[in-house]
């Protein structure tokens, strides 16, 4: 094994996941011994670890709470009727789990690139990038996103404009907050872990707030923004096609919330194995949770870079839940046809689907 691994390396190699969470005994003792004979990597493998700690949804080092789920072998559980949990969506719900792979899956490139100069960055349908800023601070950029610096980054301001998806792990400095503007709002932060999810057309977009704290502030054509403000485990949503009231309330101790119907804070979601369901893209994981196939199209999409066409109506309301890290398209769409029966063909990147 490479002794100089990077943060990005560590967070994805499953030796070292064992240990952050304590599951192999083995692995644990490696890495303790890694760290004797290389104190100079100590800050390295302190950053891996927070970040794990994070993104699996473990609270060990970070704060009091229950263990992490363990990792189990590969297989396919028993398939499950799950009733009343979307309109015409009841039936059989197929649920996968799969296994951390230390492989990234071919075309799903992950880059690391230190910013000096570049202003923007772009990232295509099917690809992501991890991006260190001149700060310190790291952003993770999804696909079909877009990251711009402003004028002045690092030292007059740390303020950026996204489109698309980014998770943002941000270096404290409480003389120049940073700031990720949206269509719809700014995340104002000083020192903090969040994720961003503002795609141009999509119907809801959202920031999961995972460690620190951030200030919402929704540009609403006043001279006075809205302000709301996020703890740890909350995610702030925001419905921009029909500007009424989310499901699932809004938080009691933001009374701001209630001038802005269009607006709500939940709670962050975890799959059954304890992961982030908002952040769990970082880890080049995707995670289906009683979705319809209508509700996941774009998500597929960007993904793997596919267009998807339904020749049937019914099939969109097919509801599904799963797991998948490094499988391909077809992988995907032959597991979900152990939920419901359709078909597929595969033209280029089209993928055009029928009953």
């Amino acid at each position: 094994m490479p002794v100089r691994l990077s943060v990005e390396e560590l967070v994805i190699n499953d030796s070292f996941i064992n240990y952050c969470l304590e599951r192999n005994e083995q692995d644990v003792l490696h890495w303790l011994q890694y760290q004797e004979d290389h104190p100079d990597r100590q800050d390295i493998i302190e950053e891996a670890k927070q970040l794990v700690f994070l993104m699996t949804g473990s609270l060990r080092g970070l704060a009091a709470g229950t263990p992490a789920a363990p990792v189990f072998p590969i297989k396919r559980f028993p398939l499950l009727k799950v009733m009343g949990w979307a309109a015409a969506c009841t039936g059989i719900v197929l649920t996968t789990y799969f296994v951390f792979q230390q492989k990234k899956e071919v075309g799903m490139h992950e880059a690391v690139a230190a910013v000096e100069n570049p202003r923007v960055f772009t990232t295509k349908a099917g690809a992501k990038q991890t991006i260190t800023l001149p700060d310190g601070t790291k952003v993770y950029l999804n696909s079909g996103s877009t990251l711009k610096l402003s004028d002045g980054f690092g030292k007059a301001n740390r303020k950026v404009f996204l489109t698309g998806e980014g998770g943002f792990d941000v270096i404290h400095n409480s003389r120049l907050p940073f700031t990720v503007s949206v269509d719809k709002y700014d995340v104002n932060v000083t020192g903090t872990f969040f994720n961003v999810r503002a795609y141009p057309g999509d119907k809801i977009t959202e920031t999961s707030l995972l460690r620190g704290k951030v200030d919402i502030l929704i540009k609403n054509g006043s001279s006075t923004p809205l302000r709301m403000l996020l703890k740890p485990k909350q995610k702030f949503v925001l419905d921009t096609e029909t500007g009424e009231q989310m499901t699932g309330g809004s938080d009691p101790e933001a009374p701001e919330s209630k001038a802005a119907p269009h607006v709500a804070i939940e709670a962050l979601s975890y799959n059954r194995d304890s992961v982030n369901i908002e952040t769990a893209w970082i880890q080049n994981t995707l995670i289906i949770e009683e979705e319809t196939f209508e509700m996941i199209r774009e998500k597929l999409e960007r993904w793997y870079n596919v267009r998807l066409i339904f020749k049937d109506e019914k099939v969109k309301q097919y509801g599904f839940t799963g797991t998948f890290r490094n499988e391909s398209i077809e992988q995907v769409l032959k597991a979900f046809k152990d939920s419901y029966f359709f078909n597929y063909t595969i033209d280029g990147t089209d993928i055009i689907i029928s009953k």
